[in-house]
């Protein structure tokens, strides 16, 4: 089966792919195995495909996959990352590394119609690789990748076939997510061929939808089963208003899924469940056609949604490819430059003056030297504080924005010297920094979300009813009222004639710690790697003093 033989009819087209997503776990894989990063198989097209014979304008060959993030799964902000082209039915899960996984359908030459997976540590540099399936028997190709997580740490993939011309879904199992072994049908032949498999665990039972059709009405066919292999068909499911539900998990009980309507004006909608069977549409979409949105055309579709460690959900959708549309190209580069040192640390600003970037990299030299990156920051990010300089030296800075088509020009350089601290007294600044032991010592804590790639600096906390007094203290990263690293400066003298350091953190985020002595123009770097709870007792920190 090709893409092509996938239709169904839509209002706003004679003909068009049916092309849905895959279920997302919201936990994240037990023990999947990790292979390595940075060596792709195919290189990423760009703009559409050439369609197949008998294709429409709605399949894979003209459609790219587009993101959105949202704090709880509701409200959605379209970024400006462009996760691949010529792509489709997109599905998304996170391992127990912080690992993101994008897994779709690809036109690009020489893989077309092959189901793909985009893979990434930091949401923001993606290697993309193509899924092996051995023991498939002959017929049609996988398409239309489903992705769960099992219990045991393996990945099961879902998929749509043709075999002995019964189109439906199939499932195939993996130890890491990229070399499948077939396994079989998922569920027996039935009077209306089912496409786009969706799958989730809930309650015991494993409930298994697939895009169909009825009486020109979009449906999904519902089966259930209780070892997610093996499915007995139940009913066709119409909901109000009729979407194909694409995506989703368990969450407080009830089934949350995001799904698509093919009737205008289109877009994507979420709905819950409580059995399965049984759905609530919430409206109005959650994510509709943009008339000022240059990235793609018409409404959106195919959502792939994940929820992420830190509470952030991300979705991944399809959008059709417009004619010159932005994203074909690499970015503008940024603007407008400018450096502020203070507190030890050197505040960058600039302007933003693309709409298709996946991110921003900083780059620094130290006096006339080379210079090599040293961090990078989001979409439409346009600050950074680089609180790694060291007092009285001189740096150079640039920008280059990039995206998965390349980097722009370099930003026009800026030089500035960072303020000497030494003697100086603890400057709080924007709250940034924590100041203990009465302005001699500043603390800064730098995080890094390696799931998407954002980063930012704590905000400090003074936990001393006094903060001139005050040896102790928490950064708090995105809520207030959620301390996330707890910071401790000790008097430690009197028993080996050093000043001493413990931190313990409450996040699972990368972090650098920055302990700087203001009165002797000392400080020490602690590392807190990604995925780790732990805490550090330096008691040897600042000897002598």
């Amino acid at each position: 089966m090709n893409a092509a033989t996938r239709r169904r009819p839509r209002p706003w087209a004679v003909l068009a792919v049916l092309s849905a997503t895959a279920v997302a776990s919201s936990s994240p894989l037990a023990a999947v195995d990790v292979w390595p990063l940075g060596d792709n198989d195919f290189t990423p097209c760009v703009g559409r495909m050439t369609p197949p014979a008998g294709g429409d304008e709605g399949g894979p060959w003209n459609q790219r996959l587009l993101e959105a993030t949202s704090p709880d799964g509701r409200t959605w902000t379209r970024t400006h990352r462009i996760l691949a082209d010529a792509a489709g039915v997109p599905d998304a899960l996170v391992d127990d590394h912080g690992r993101l996984y994008v897994y779709f359908v690809t036109w690009c030459p020489g893989v077309e119609n092959d189901i793909a997976v985009a893979a990434s540590d930091d949401g923001q540099t993606w290697t993309y690789k193509v899924v092996t399936l051995t023991g498939k028997p002959a017929g049609a190709p996988a398409v239309d990748p489903d992705v769960v997580l099992l219990a045991d740490g393996r990945v099961r993939l879902f998929f749509t076939t043709a075999i002995a011309a019964h189109a439906g879904p199939h499932t195939a199992v993996s130890s890491d997510g990229l070399h499948f072994t077939y396994e079989g049908a998922a569920v027996p032949a039935t009077a209306v061929d089912l496409f786009d498999p969706s799958a989730v665990l809930h309650a015991g039972t494993w409930h298994l939808y697939g895009g169909a059709v009825e009486n020109g009405v979009l449906a999904n066919g519902h089966s259930t089963g209780s070892d997610g292999k093996a499915f007995v068909y139940q009913e066709h499911l119409v909901t109000a208003p009729p979407i194909q539900l694409a995506n989703g998990f368990v969450e407080g009980g009830e089934i949350h899924f995001w799904g698509f309507s093919n009737a205008p004006p289109g877009g994507i909608y979420r709905a819950t469940s409580h059995d399965g069977s049984q759905w609530t549409v919430e409206q109005p979409a959650v994510l509709t056609e943009d008339p000022t949105w240059t990235l793609s055309e018409h409404a959106p579709i195919d959502p792939a949604v994940v929820r992420l460690s830190g509470g952030e959900y991300r979705m991944y959708y399809g959008g059709r490819i417009p004619d010159g549309a932005p994203g074909a190209t690499p970015p503008a580069m940024p603007t407008g430059l400018a450096a502020d040192p203070s507190s030890g640390a050197i505040a960058l600003t600039w302007q933003d003056e693309a709409d298709n970037e996946s991110g921003v990299a900083v780059y620094r030299a130290a006096g006339s030297g080379a210079g090599s990156a040293i961090a990078r920051v989001g979409v439409d990010v346009t600050s950074y504080r680089d609180a790694t300089v060291t007092p009285g030296a001189s740096y150079r800075y640039w920008l280059v924005a990039d995206n998965n088509f390349g980097a722009s020009a370099a930003s026009a350089a800026v030089t500035v010297t960072a303020s000497d601290s030494n003697g100086d007294s603890c400057d709080a600044g924007d709250g940034t920094v924590l100041c203990l032991r009465g302005g001699r010592f500043a603390v800064d804590v730098a995080w890094t979300d390696q799931r998407t790639g954002a980063n930012g600096h704590g905000h400090g906390v003074n936990l001393a009813v006094s903060s001139a007094l005050a040896g102790a203290g928490y950064f708090w990263f995105f809520d207030p009222a959620n301390p996330e690293l707890f910071v401790k400066l000790l008097d430690g003298a009197g028993v080996n004639g050093a000043d001493w350091v413990f931190y313990g953190a409450v996040t699972d985020l990368a972090c650098q710690i920055t302990v700087r002595d203001l009165e002797h123009g000392t400080e020490r770097r602690y590392e807190k790697p990604a995925g780790s709870l732990l805490g550090v007792a330096d008691t040897s920190a600042f000897p002598g003093h």
